[in-house]
């Protein structure tokens, strides 16, 4: 089996998968990009990941925006999910980077100190619960 990689550029907090069409090994950082053909270049939206799981892909190197992070420490997980997912604020969806997200029509389930709610992806269709928790209050008064 080829070990081919991918690269995942990030831009807004939302990633980009790279791969070069029909090449065992794809770039690892921006400025391979650069000096690639364009035609030899496939953009892959992040929802894709069972057309990497046919193409034999085994890894993902993310790069951070200013392009330095590429080592195999960095591999995307739950940890990298969780990571985009607040920095977008809860604005896009956690797997496909899409802003069509939408409560699922229920009303924010709370217990204590916490609170959580429903989540849907029109992009992708994954669901989640986001977190919520008091932190204070704002005197409408």
């Amino acid at each position: 089996m080829m070990n081919k990689k991918v690269l995942v550029v990030m831009k807004g907090g939302v990633p980009t998968l790279y791969a070069e069409q029909g090449i065992d090994v794809a770039s690892v950082d921006l400025d391979d990009v650069e000096l690639m053909d364009a035609e030899d270049i496939l953009s892959l939206h992040p929802s894709f990941s069972p057309l990497l799981e046919l193409a034999g892909i085994s890894d993902i190197w993310p790069v951070s925006m200013d392009g330095i992070r590429n080592d195999a420490d960095y591999l995307e997980g739950k940890d990298w999910q969780q990571e985009n997912y607040v920095a977008s604020k809860g604005q896009r969806c956690p797997f496909c980077g899409s802003d069509l997200i939408n409560h699922q029509g229920k009303p924010l389930q709370a217990d204590g100190g916490e609170a959580w709610s429903d989540i849907f992806c029109f992009g992708c269709s994954a669901s989640w619960q986001d977190h919520y928790q008091l932190v204070g209050f704002t005197d409408l008064n």
